[in-house]
């Protein structure tokens, strides 16, 4: 995938067929953001964000959807015909070269390819930015995300700290 492509909506089949459209992230977002916490569960919420919660508040849904798409960057997944998102990857610089990954993907709509998916476009844009390490940080519960990363082609290390995995991934080359 060439830079390029990341910046124009672009159609992604989940595994059960629907069609979804994964495009850049817009500062007039913030609203869907609320929208996608309100249906995501708690558990969901929880395994993103490692804190029980229900409400994300206004300043950081601003600042998760104004990003500059070279230190901080984010894709959305949103259905054709609907005004929601569905799923969000980001990730935000550790320093020049490396970078953390985030991902929120509804509930019903785990297991069908969006983190996967975003985790391409994601990778794409930082190569070109110079970033050649994504790092999450995982709670080892969590296992749909850490085979996503494990899956991924990229070369990837877990390590266990007290429930936390931490994970680095080379995406240096594209695969």
């Amino acid at each position: 995938m060439k830079e390029h492509d990341t910046a124009h909506p672009e159609p992604f089949l989940l595994r059960d067929g629907r069609e979804v459209m994964i495009r850049r992230i817009q500062p007039d977002d913030a609203e869907r953001l609320a929208a996608l916490n309100d249906h995501a569960s708690r558990e969901t919420l929880r395994l993103r964000f490692f804190t029980p919660m229900r409400r994300v508040d206004e300043k950081t849904l601003h600042h998760f959807a104004e990003v500059d798409f070279d230190r901080r960057a984010a894709f959305v997944a949103m259905f054709p015909v609907q005004d929601e998102i569905v799923a969000v990857g980001r990730y935000e610089a550790i320093d020049d070269h490396s970078a953390e990954v985030a991902f929120i993907v509804l509930d019903e709509l785990q297991g069908q390819g969006l983190a996967t998916e975003l985790l391409q476009h994601l990778a794409a844009l930082a190569r070109a930015r110079g970033f050649d390490t994504f790092r999450a940080m995982v709670l080892s519960e969590n296992t749909g995300m850490l085979d996503v990363f494990r899956r991924s082609g990229y070369p990837t290390t877990v390590h266990s700290d007290g429930g936390i995995e931490q994970v680095r991934m080379a995406i240096a080359d594209e695969r």
